[in-house]
């Protein structure tokens, strides 16, 4: 469908609201001359009635839009009794902006707090404030589409029409499709498309522009030698086609990068990208679409142990109550065997990790696949496997150097976010003050743990800094959280590693930070919560869950009484989806789990021992730059 003059005054309307709203927003933020808890208050003071005014604006400009284009294509006239309530406000994340406005604040102390100077702090919280903003809008927008749509009855279907010269492929194959008018839902923040109603005798199916879709693969597959019709297995956000007078062409490019076409791409022979040379270290860099949209699925999470508590109960009125008293219930879901399932909210919290991991993911392996040194390294790797007879100490060598340099790539793309590394109160423990079997913490118990720290972010270091951890050994490490005036106990293995080939120093360190992974699940909000989803989501077969089996059933090295139960699935190994939820049989999402701890193993230590696959790569690269 192309564009006409009321699409385009429609849309020309509502970006003139966008740029006044955000215009001066970002007055009051920057007018405020101080950024201190007590500002708080004074900011949203000035910025939420102007946000709201902004929403109902485009709230009113989309319905009235679209009750024009009702009127053309049904020659009826309507009149949409539209609920203001339902698409502005705290309907549109379900959280109150005044919670959602003070981020802002929060971001500027962060960075104070890590010995930012305070003109760069203020700047990061501008950028947050105008993303929270943009994002808001859009909801609205959005929303406010839905809403209309749902109210009239001659609308068949409705489709999606790019605005602009330049569109991600993903909102390109959009407009190819048909949606139902209450299905119609954002492919990634920041789309613009308009909303276009369509009155038909039939159903016409998914696909109504099967010439222009097919031509948009082909682009695809021209540049990058390869396409999926469902838009996965190539990141299409990260492509820009540029289509003109509603054609398109085969001219594609990286997202915030213009290219005349596929040639541009590279035939290798392009000049060797920096740090790609032997002996420098390699640079990661994420793009800015990232970078944004980076900022807007953390917006839309909570961002405190209380907001994901909240998360995951509902409001019972005290008319619905039975008691007369209004109550928080639980709001699992369960399958038809009465097993709990994650509720519905953290699902879609997940949905938004996982995109952000995504896209991580392919400026990573992008990186990657372009880098000589690490190129070269597999190569050699590969000729060693062809000698016949190679020692184990050559193999381990070689493959030591692949998993090293792919691990510092990891390290300095997640740097490009945020800062890592940082510490917390550590003093050697008195193994007699936990039992059991305990020794000594060992010799290099600080080289251990300073390298197990640099993977996680300081401002998740700042969480952990009241609770003084208490380091010991055994064979077998393990995390222990504070209970009843007991502290925070972690043993560090005793074990001997003979043959690790991964890019940690040796395998006890590689091990302390898996177990510095589980007391990060104690401090940091959310991430109990978003493993417990991905596991049970996984471990989902036609909608009912999958019982848990004991790990000695999988493994005779296991102690069957100790009860140690995991989620099978289809990891590459069963430890993945192990869980400690048959503690918190009535409220398990806030259960510790292993998938964070040996997805760290994973992405950072990149050996030959896998534990996960490219969804818990996404995942872990998302956690860590999100949370």
């Amino acid at each position: 469908m192309s564009l006409t003059r009321r699409d385009l005054q429609y849309d020309a309307a509502v970006r003139r609201v966008w740029s006044t709203v955000v215009g001066r927003v970002g007055r009051s933020w920057t007018d405020l001359g101080s950024w201190r808890n007590d500002d708080v208050k004074a900011f949203q003071k000035a910025a939420l009635p102007l946000l709201q005014g902004g929403q109902r604006q485009v709230a009113s400009l989309t319905a009235t839009y679209l009750e024009q284009l009702y009127k053309e294509i049904t020659d009826e006239k309507v009149r949409v009794d539209l609920d203001f309530d339902a698409v502005t406000g705290a309907a549109l994340r379900g959280v109150d902006p005044a919670d959602v406005y003070e981020r802002p604040f929060k971001e500027v102390w962060t960075a104070l707090s890590v010995g930012e100077p305070l003109e760069v702090a203020v700047e990061r919280g501008g950028r947050r404030l105008e993303s929270i903003a943009k994002t808001d809008l859009q909801l609205t927008r959005t929303h406010t589409a839905r809403e209309v749509a749902d109210e009239m009855p001659g609308v068949t279907y409705t489709v999606r029409e790019p605005v602009g010269e330049y569109n991600c492929a993903l909102c390109l194959i959009a407009s190819t499709q048909r949606y139902h008018k209450r299905k119609l839902l954002p492919i990634h923040p920041g789309c613009d498309c308009l909303v276009k109603l369509v009155k038909a005798d039939y159903d016409p199916g998914q696909v109504i522009d099967e010439d222009k879709l097919q031509r948009i693969h082909d682009a695809v597959e021209a540049a990058l030698g390869t396409h999926d019709r469902g838009g996965r297995a190539v990141d299409y956000r990260k492509i820009i086609v540029q289509h003109e007078h509603g054609e398109i062409g085969p001219v594609l490019g990286y997202r915030n990068q213009r290219f005349t076409g596929p040639d541009d791409l590279g035939n290798g022979n392009e000049p060797r990208r920096p740090g790609s040379s032997p002996g420098e270290p390699p640079r990661a860099r994420i793009s800015s679409g990232t970078r944004e949209y980076i900022d807007e699925v953390r917006d839309s999470l909570p961002t405190t142990s209380q907001e994901w508590y909240t998360a995951r109960h509902d409001w019972i009125p005290p008319e619905n109550s039975g008691t007369g008293q209004g109550r928080w219930e639980l709001s699992y879901r369960r399958d038809e065997n009465g097993s709990l399932l994650p509720p519905e909210r953290y699902e879609r919290y997940l949905d938004s990790v996982l995109g952000v991991g995504r896209d991580l993911q392919w400026e990573l392996h992008s990186i990657m696949d372009s880098d000589d040194e690490l190129r070269r390294l597999r190569e050699n790797f590969q000729a060693l496997q062809a000698v016949p007879n190679p020692t184990a100490e050559e193999l381990e060598t070689a493959r030591r150097a692949i998993a090293r340099r792919e691990a510092s790539f990891v390290r300095t793309l997640l740097a490009d976010v945020r800062p890592f590394g940082g510490s917390t109160p550590i003093i050697v423990g008195d193994p007699s003050e936990i039992g059991g079997d305990l020794g000594h913490a060992p010799g290099n118990w600080k080289e251990q743990l300073h390298e197990a720290f640099s993977h996680f972010p300081e401002a998740w270091h700042a969480l952990t800094q009241d609770a003084t951890l208490h380091v010991v050994g055994q064979e077998r490490a393990f995390y222990s959280r504070s209970y009843r005036g007991r502290p925070d106990f972690m043993a560090l293995s005793l074990h001997d590693y003979r043959g690790y080939d991964g890019a940690f120093t040796d395998g006890a360190t590689e091990v302390a930070a898996h177990e510095l992974g589980h007391r990060m699940e104690q401090y940091v909000p959310g991430l109990c919560e978003l493993e417990y989803t991905l596991v049970r989501r996984r471990a989902m077969r036609d909608g009912v869950l999958s019982p848990p089996r004991n790990m000695a059933d999988l493994n005779p090295h296991y102690n069957r009484d100790a009860q140690e139960m995991t989620y099978e699935d289809d990891w590459p190994n069963a430890y993945t989806g192990k869980t400690y939820e048959r503690h918190y049989a009535i409220d398990p999402a806030h259960a510790p789990s292993e998938l964070f701890q040996v997805g760290l193993q994973d992405l950072f230590g990149r050996g030959t021992t896998k534990y996960g696959d490219e969804e818990l790569e996404a995942f872990m690269l998302a956690i860590l730059v999100l949370l």
